[in-house]
C-alpha cells in the first residue's frame, strides 16, 4: 500500500459526485462551534447579529469546499448540405 496516496473520497471519484459525508461532517463542526460563540457573546452582541453572523460565516465555509462548475463551450450542431 502506498502511503504517499492521500486522495479523499471526493477527489478519487468523477467530478460529477457530492461528498455528503464531508457536507454534514462540516455541518456538525460548524453548529458545534457556532453554538459556542453564540453562548460566549450572548450578553455583549444582539441576537439578530448572532444568527447574521452564524449563517454568513456558515456560508462562506461551506462554499468553499464546493468545485466551480467545469466550464465547456456549447457545441453547435449545424446541418450540412
Amino acid at each position: 500500500m502506498d502511503t504517499m496516496n492521500t486522495n479523499t473520497r471526493s477527489q478519487s471519484h468523477s467530478g460529477d459526485t457530492f461528498d455528503w459525508v464531508g457536507q454534514i461532517r462540516l455541518a456538525f463542526v460548524l453548529s458545534i462551534a457556532a453554538a459556542i460563540v453564540a453562548i460566549g457573546l450572548a450578553d455583549r452582541v444582539a441576537e439578530p447579529a448572532l444568527v447574521i453572523g452564524t449563517l454568513v460565516v456558515a456560508s462562506i465555509a461551506g462554499w468553499r469546499r464546493v468545485d466551480p462548475p467545469r466550464v465547456r463551450p456549447a457545441r453547435l450542431h449545424t446541418r450540412r448540405n
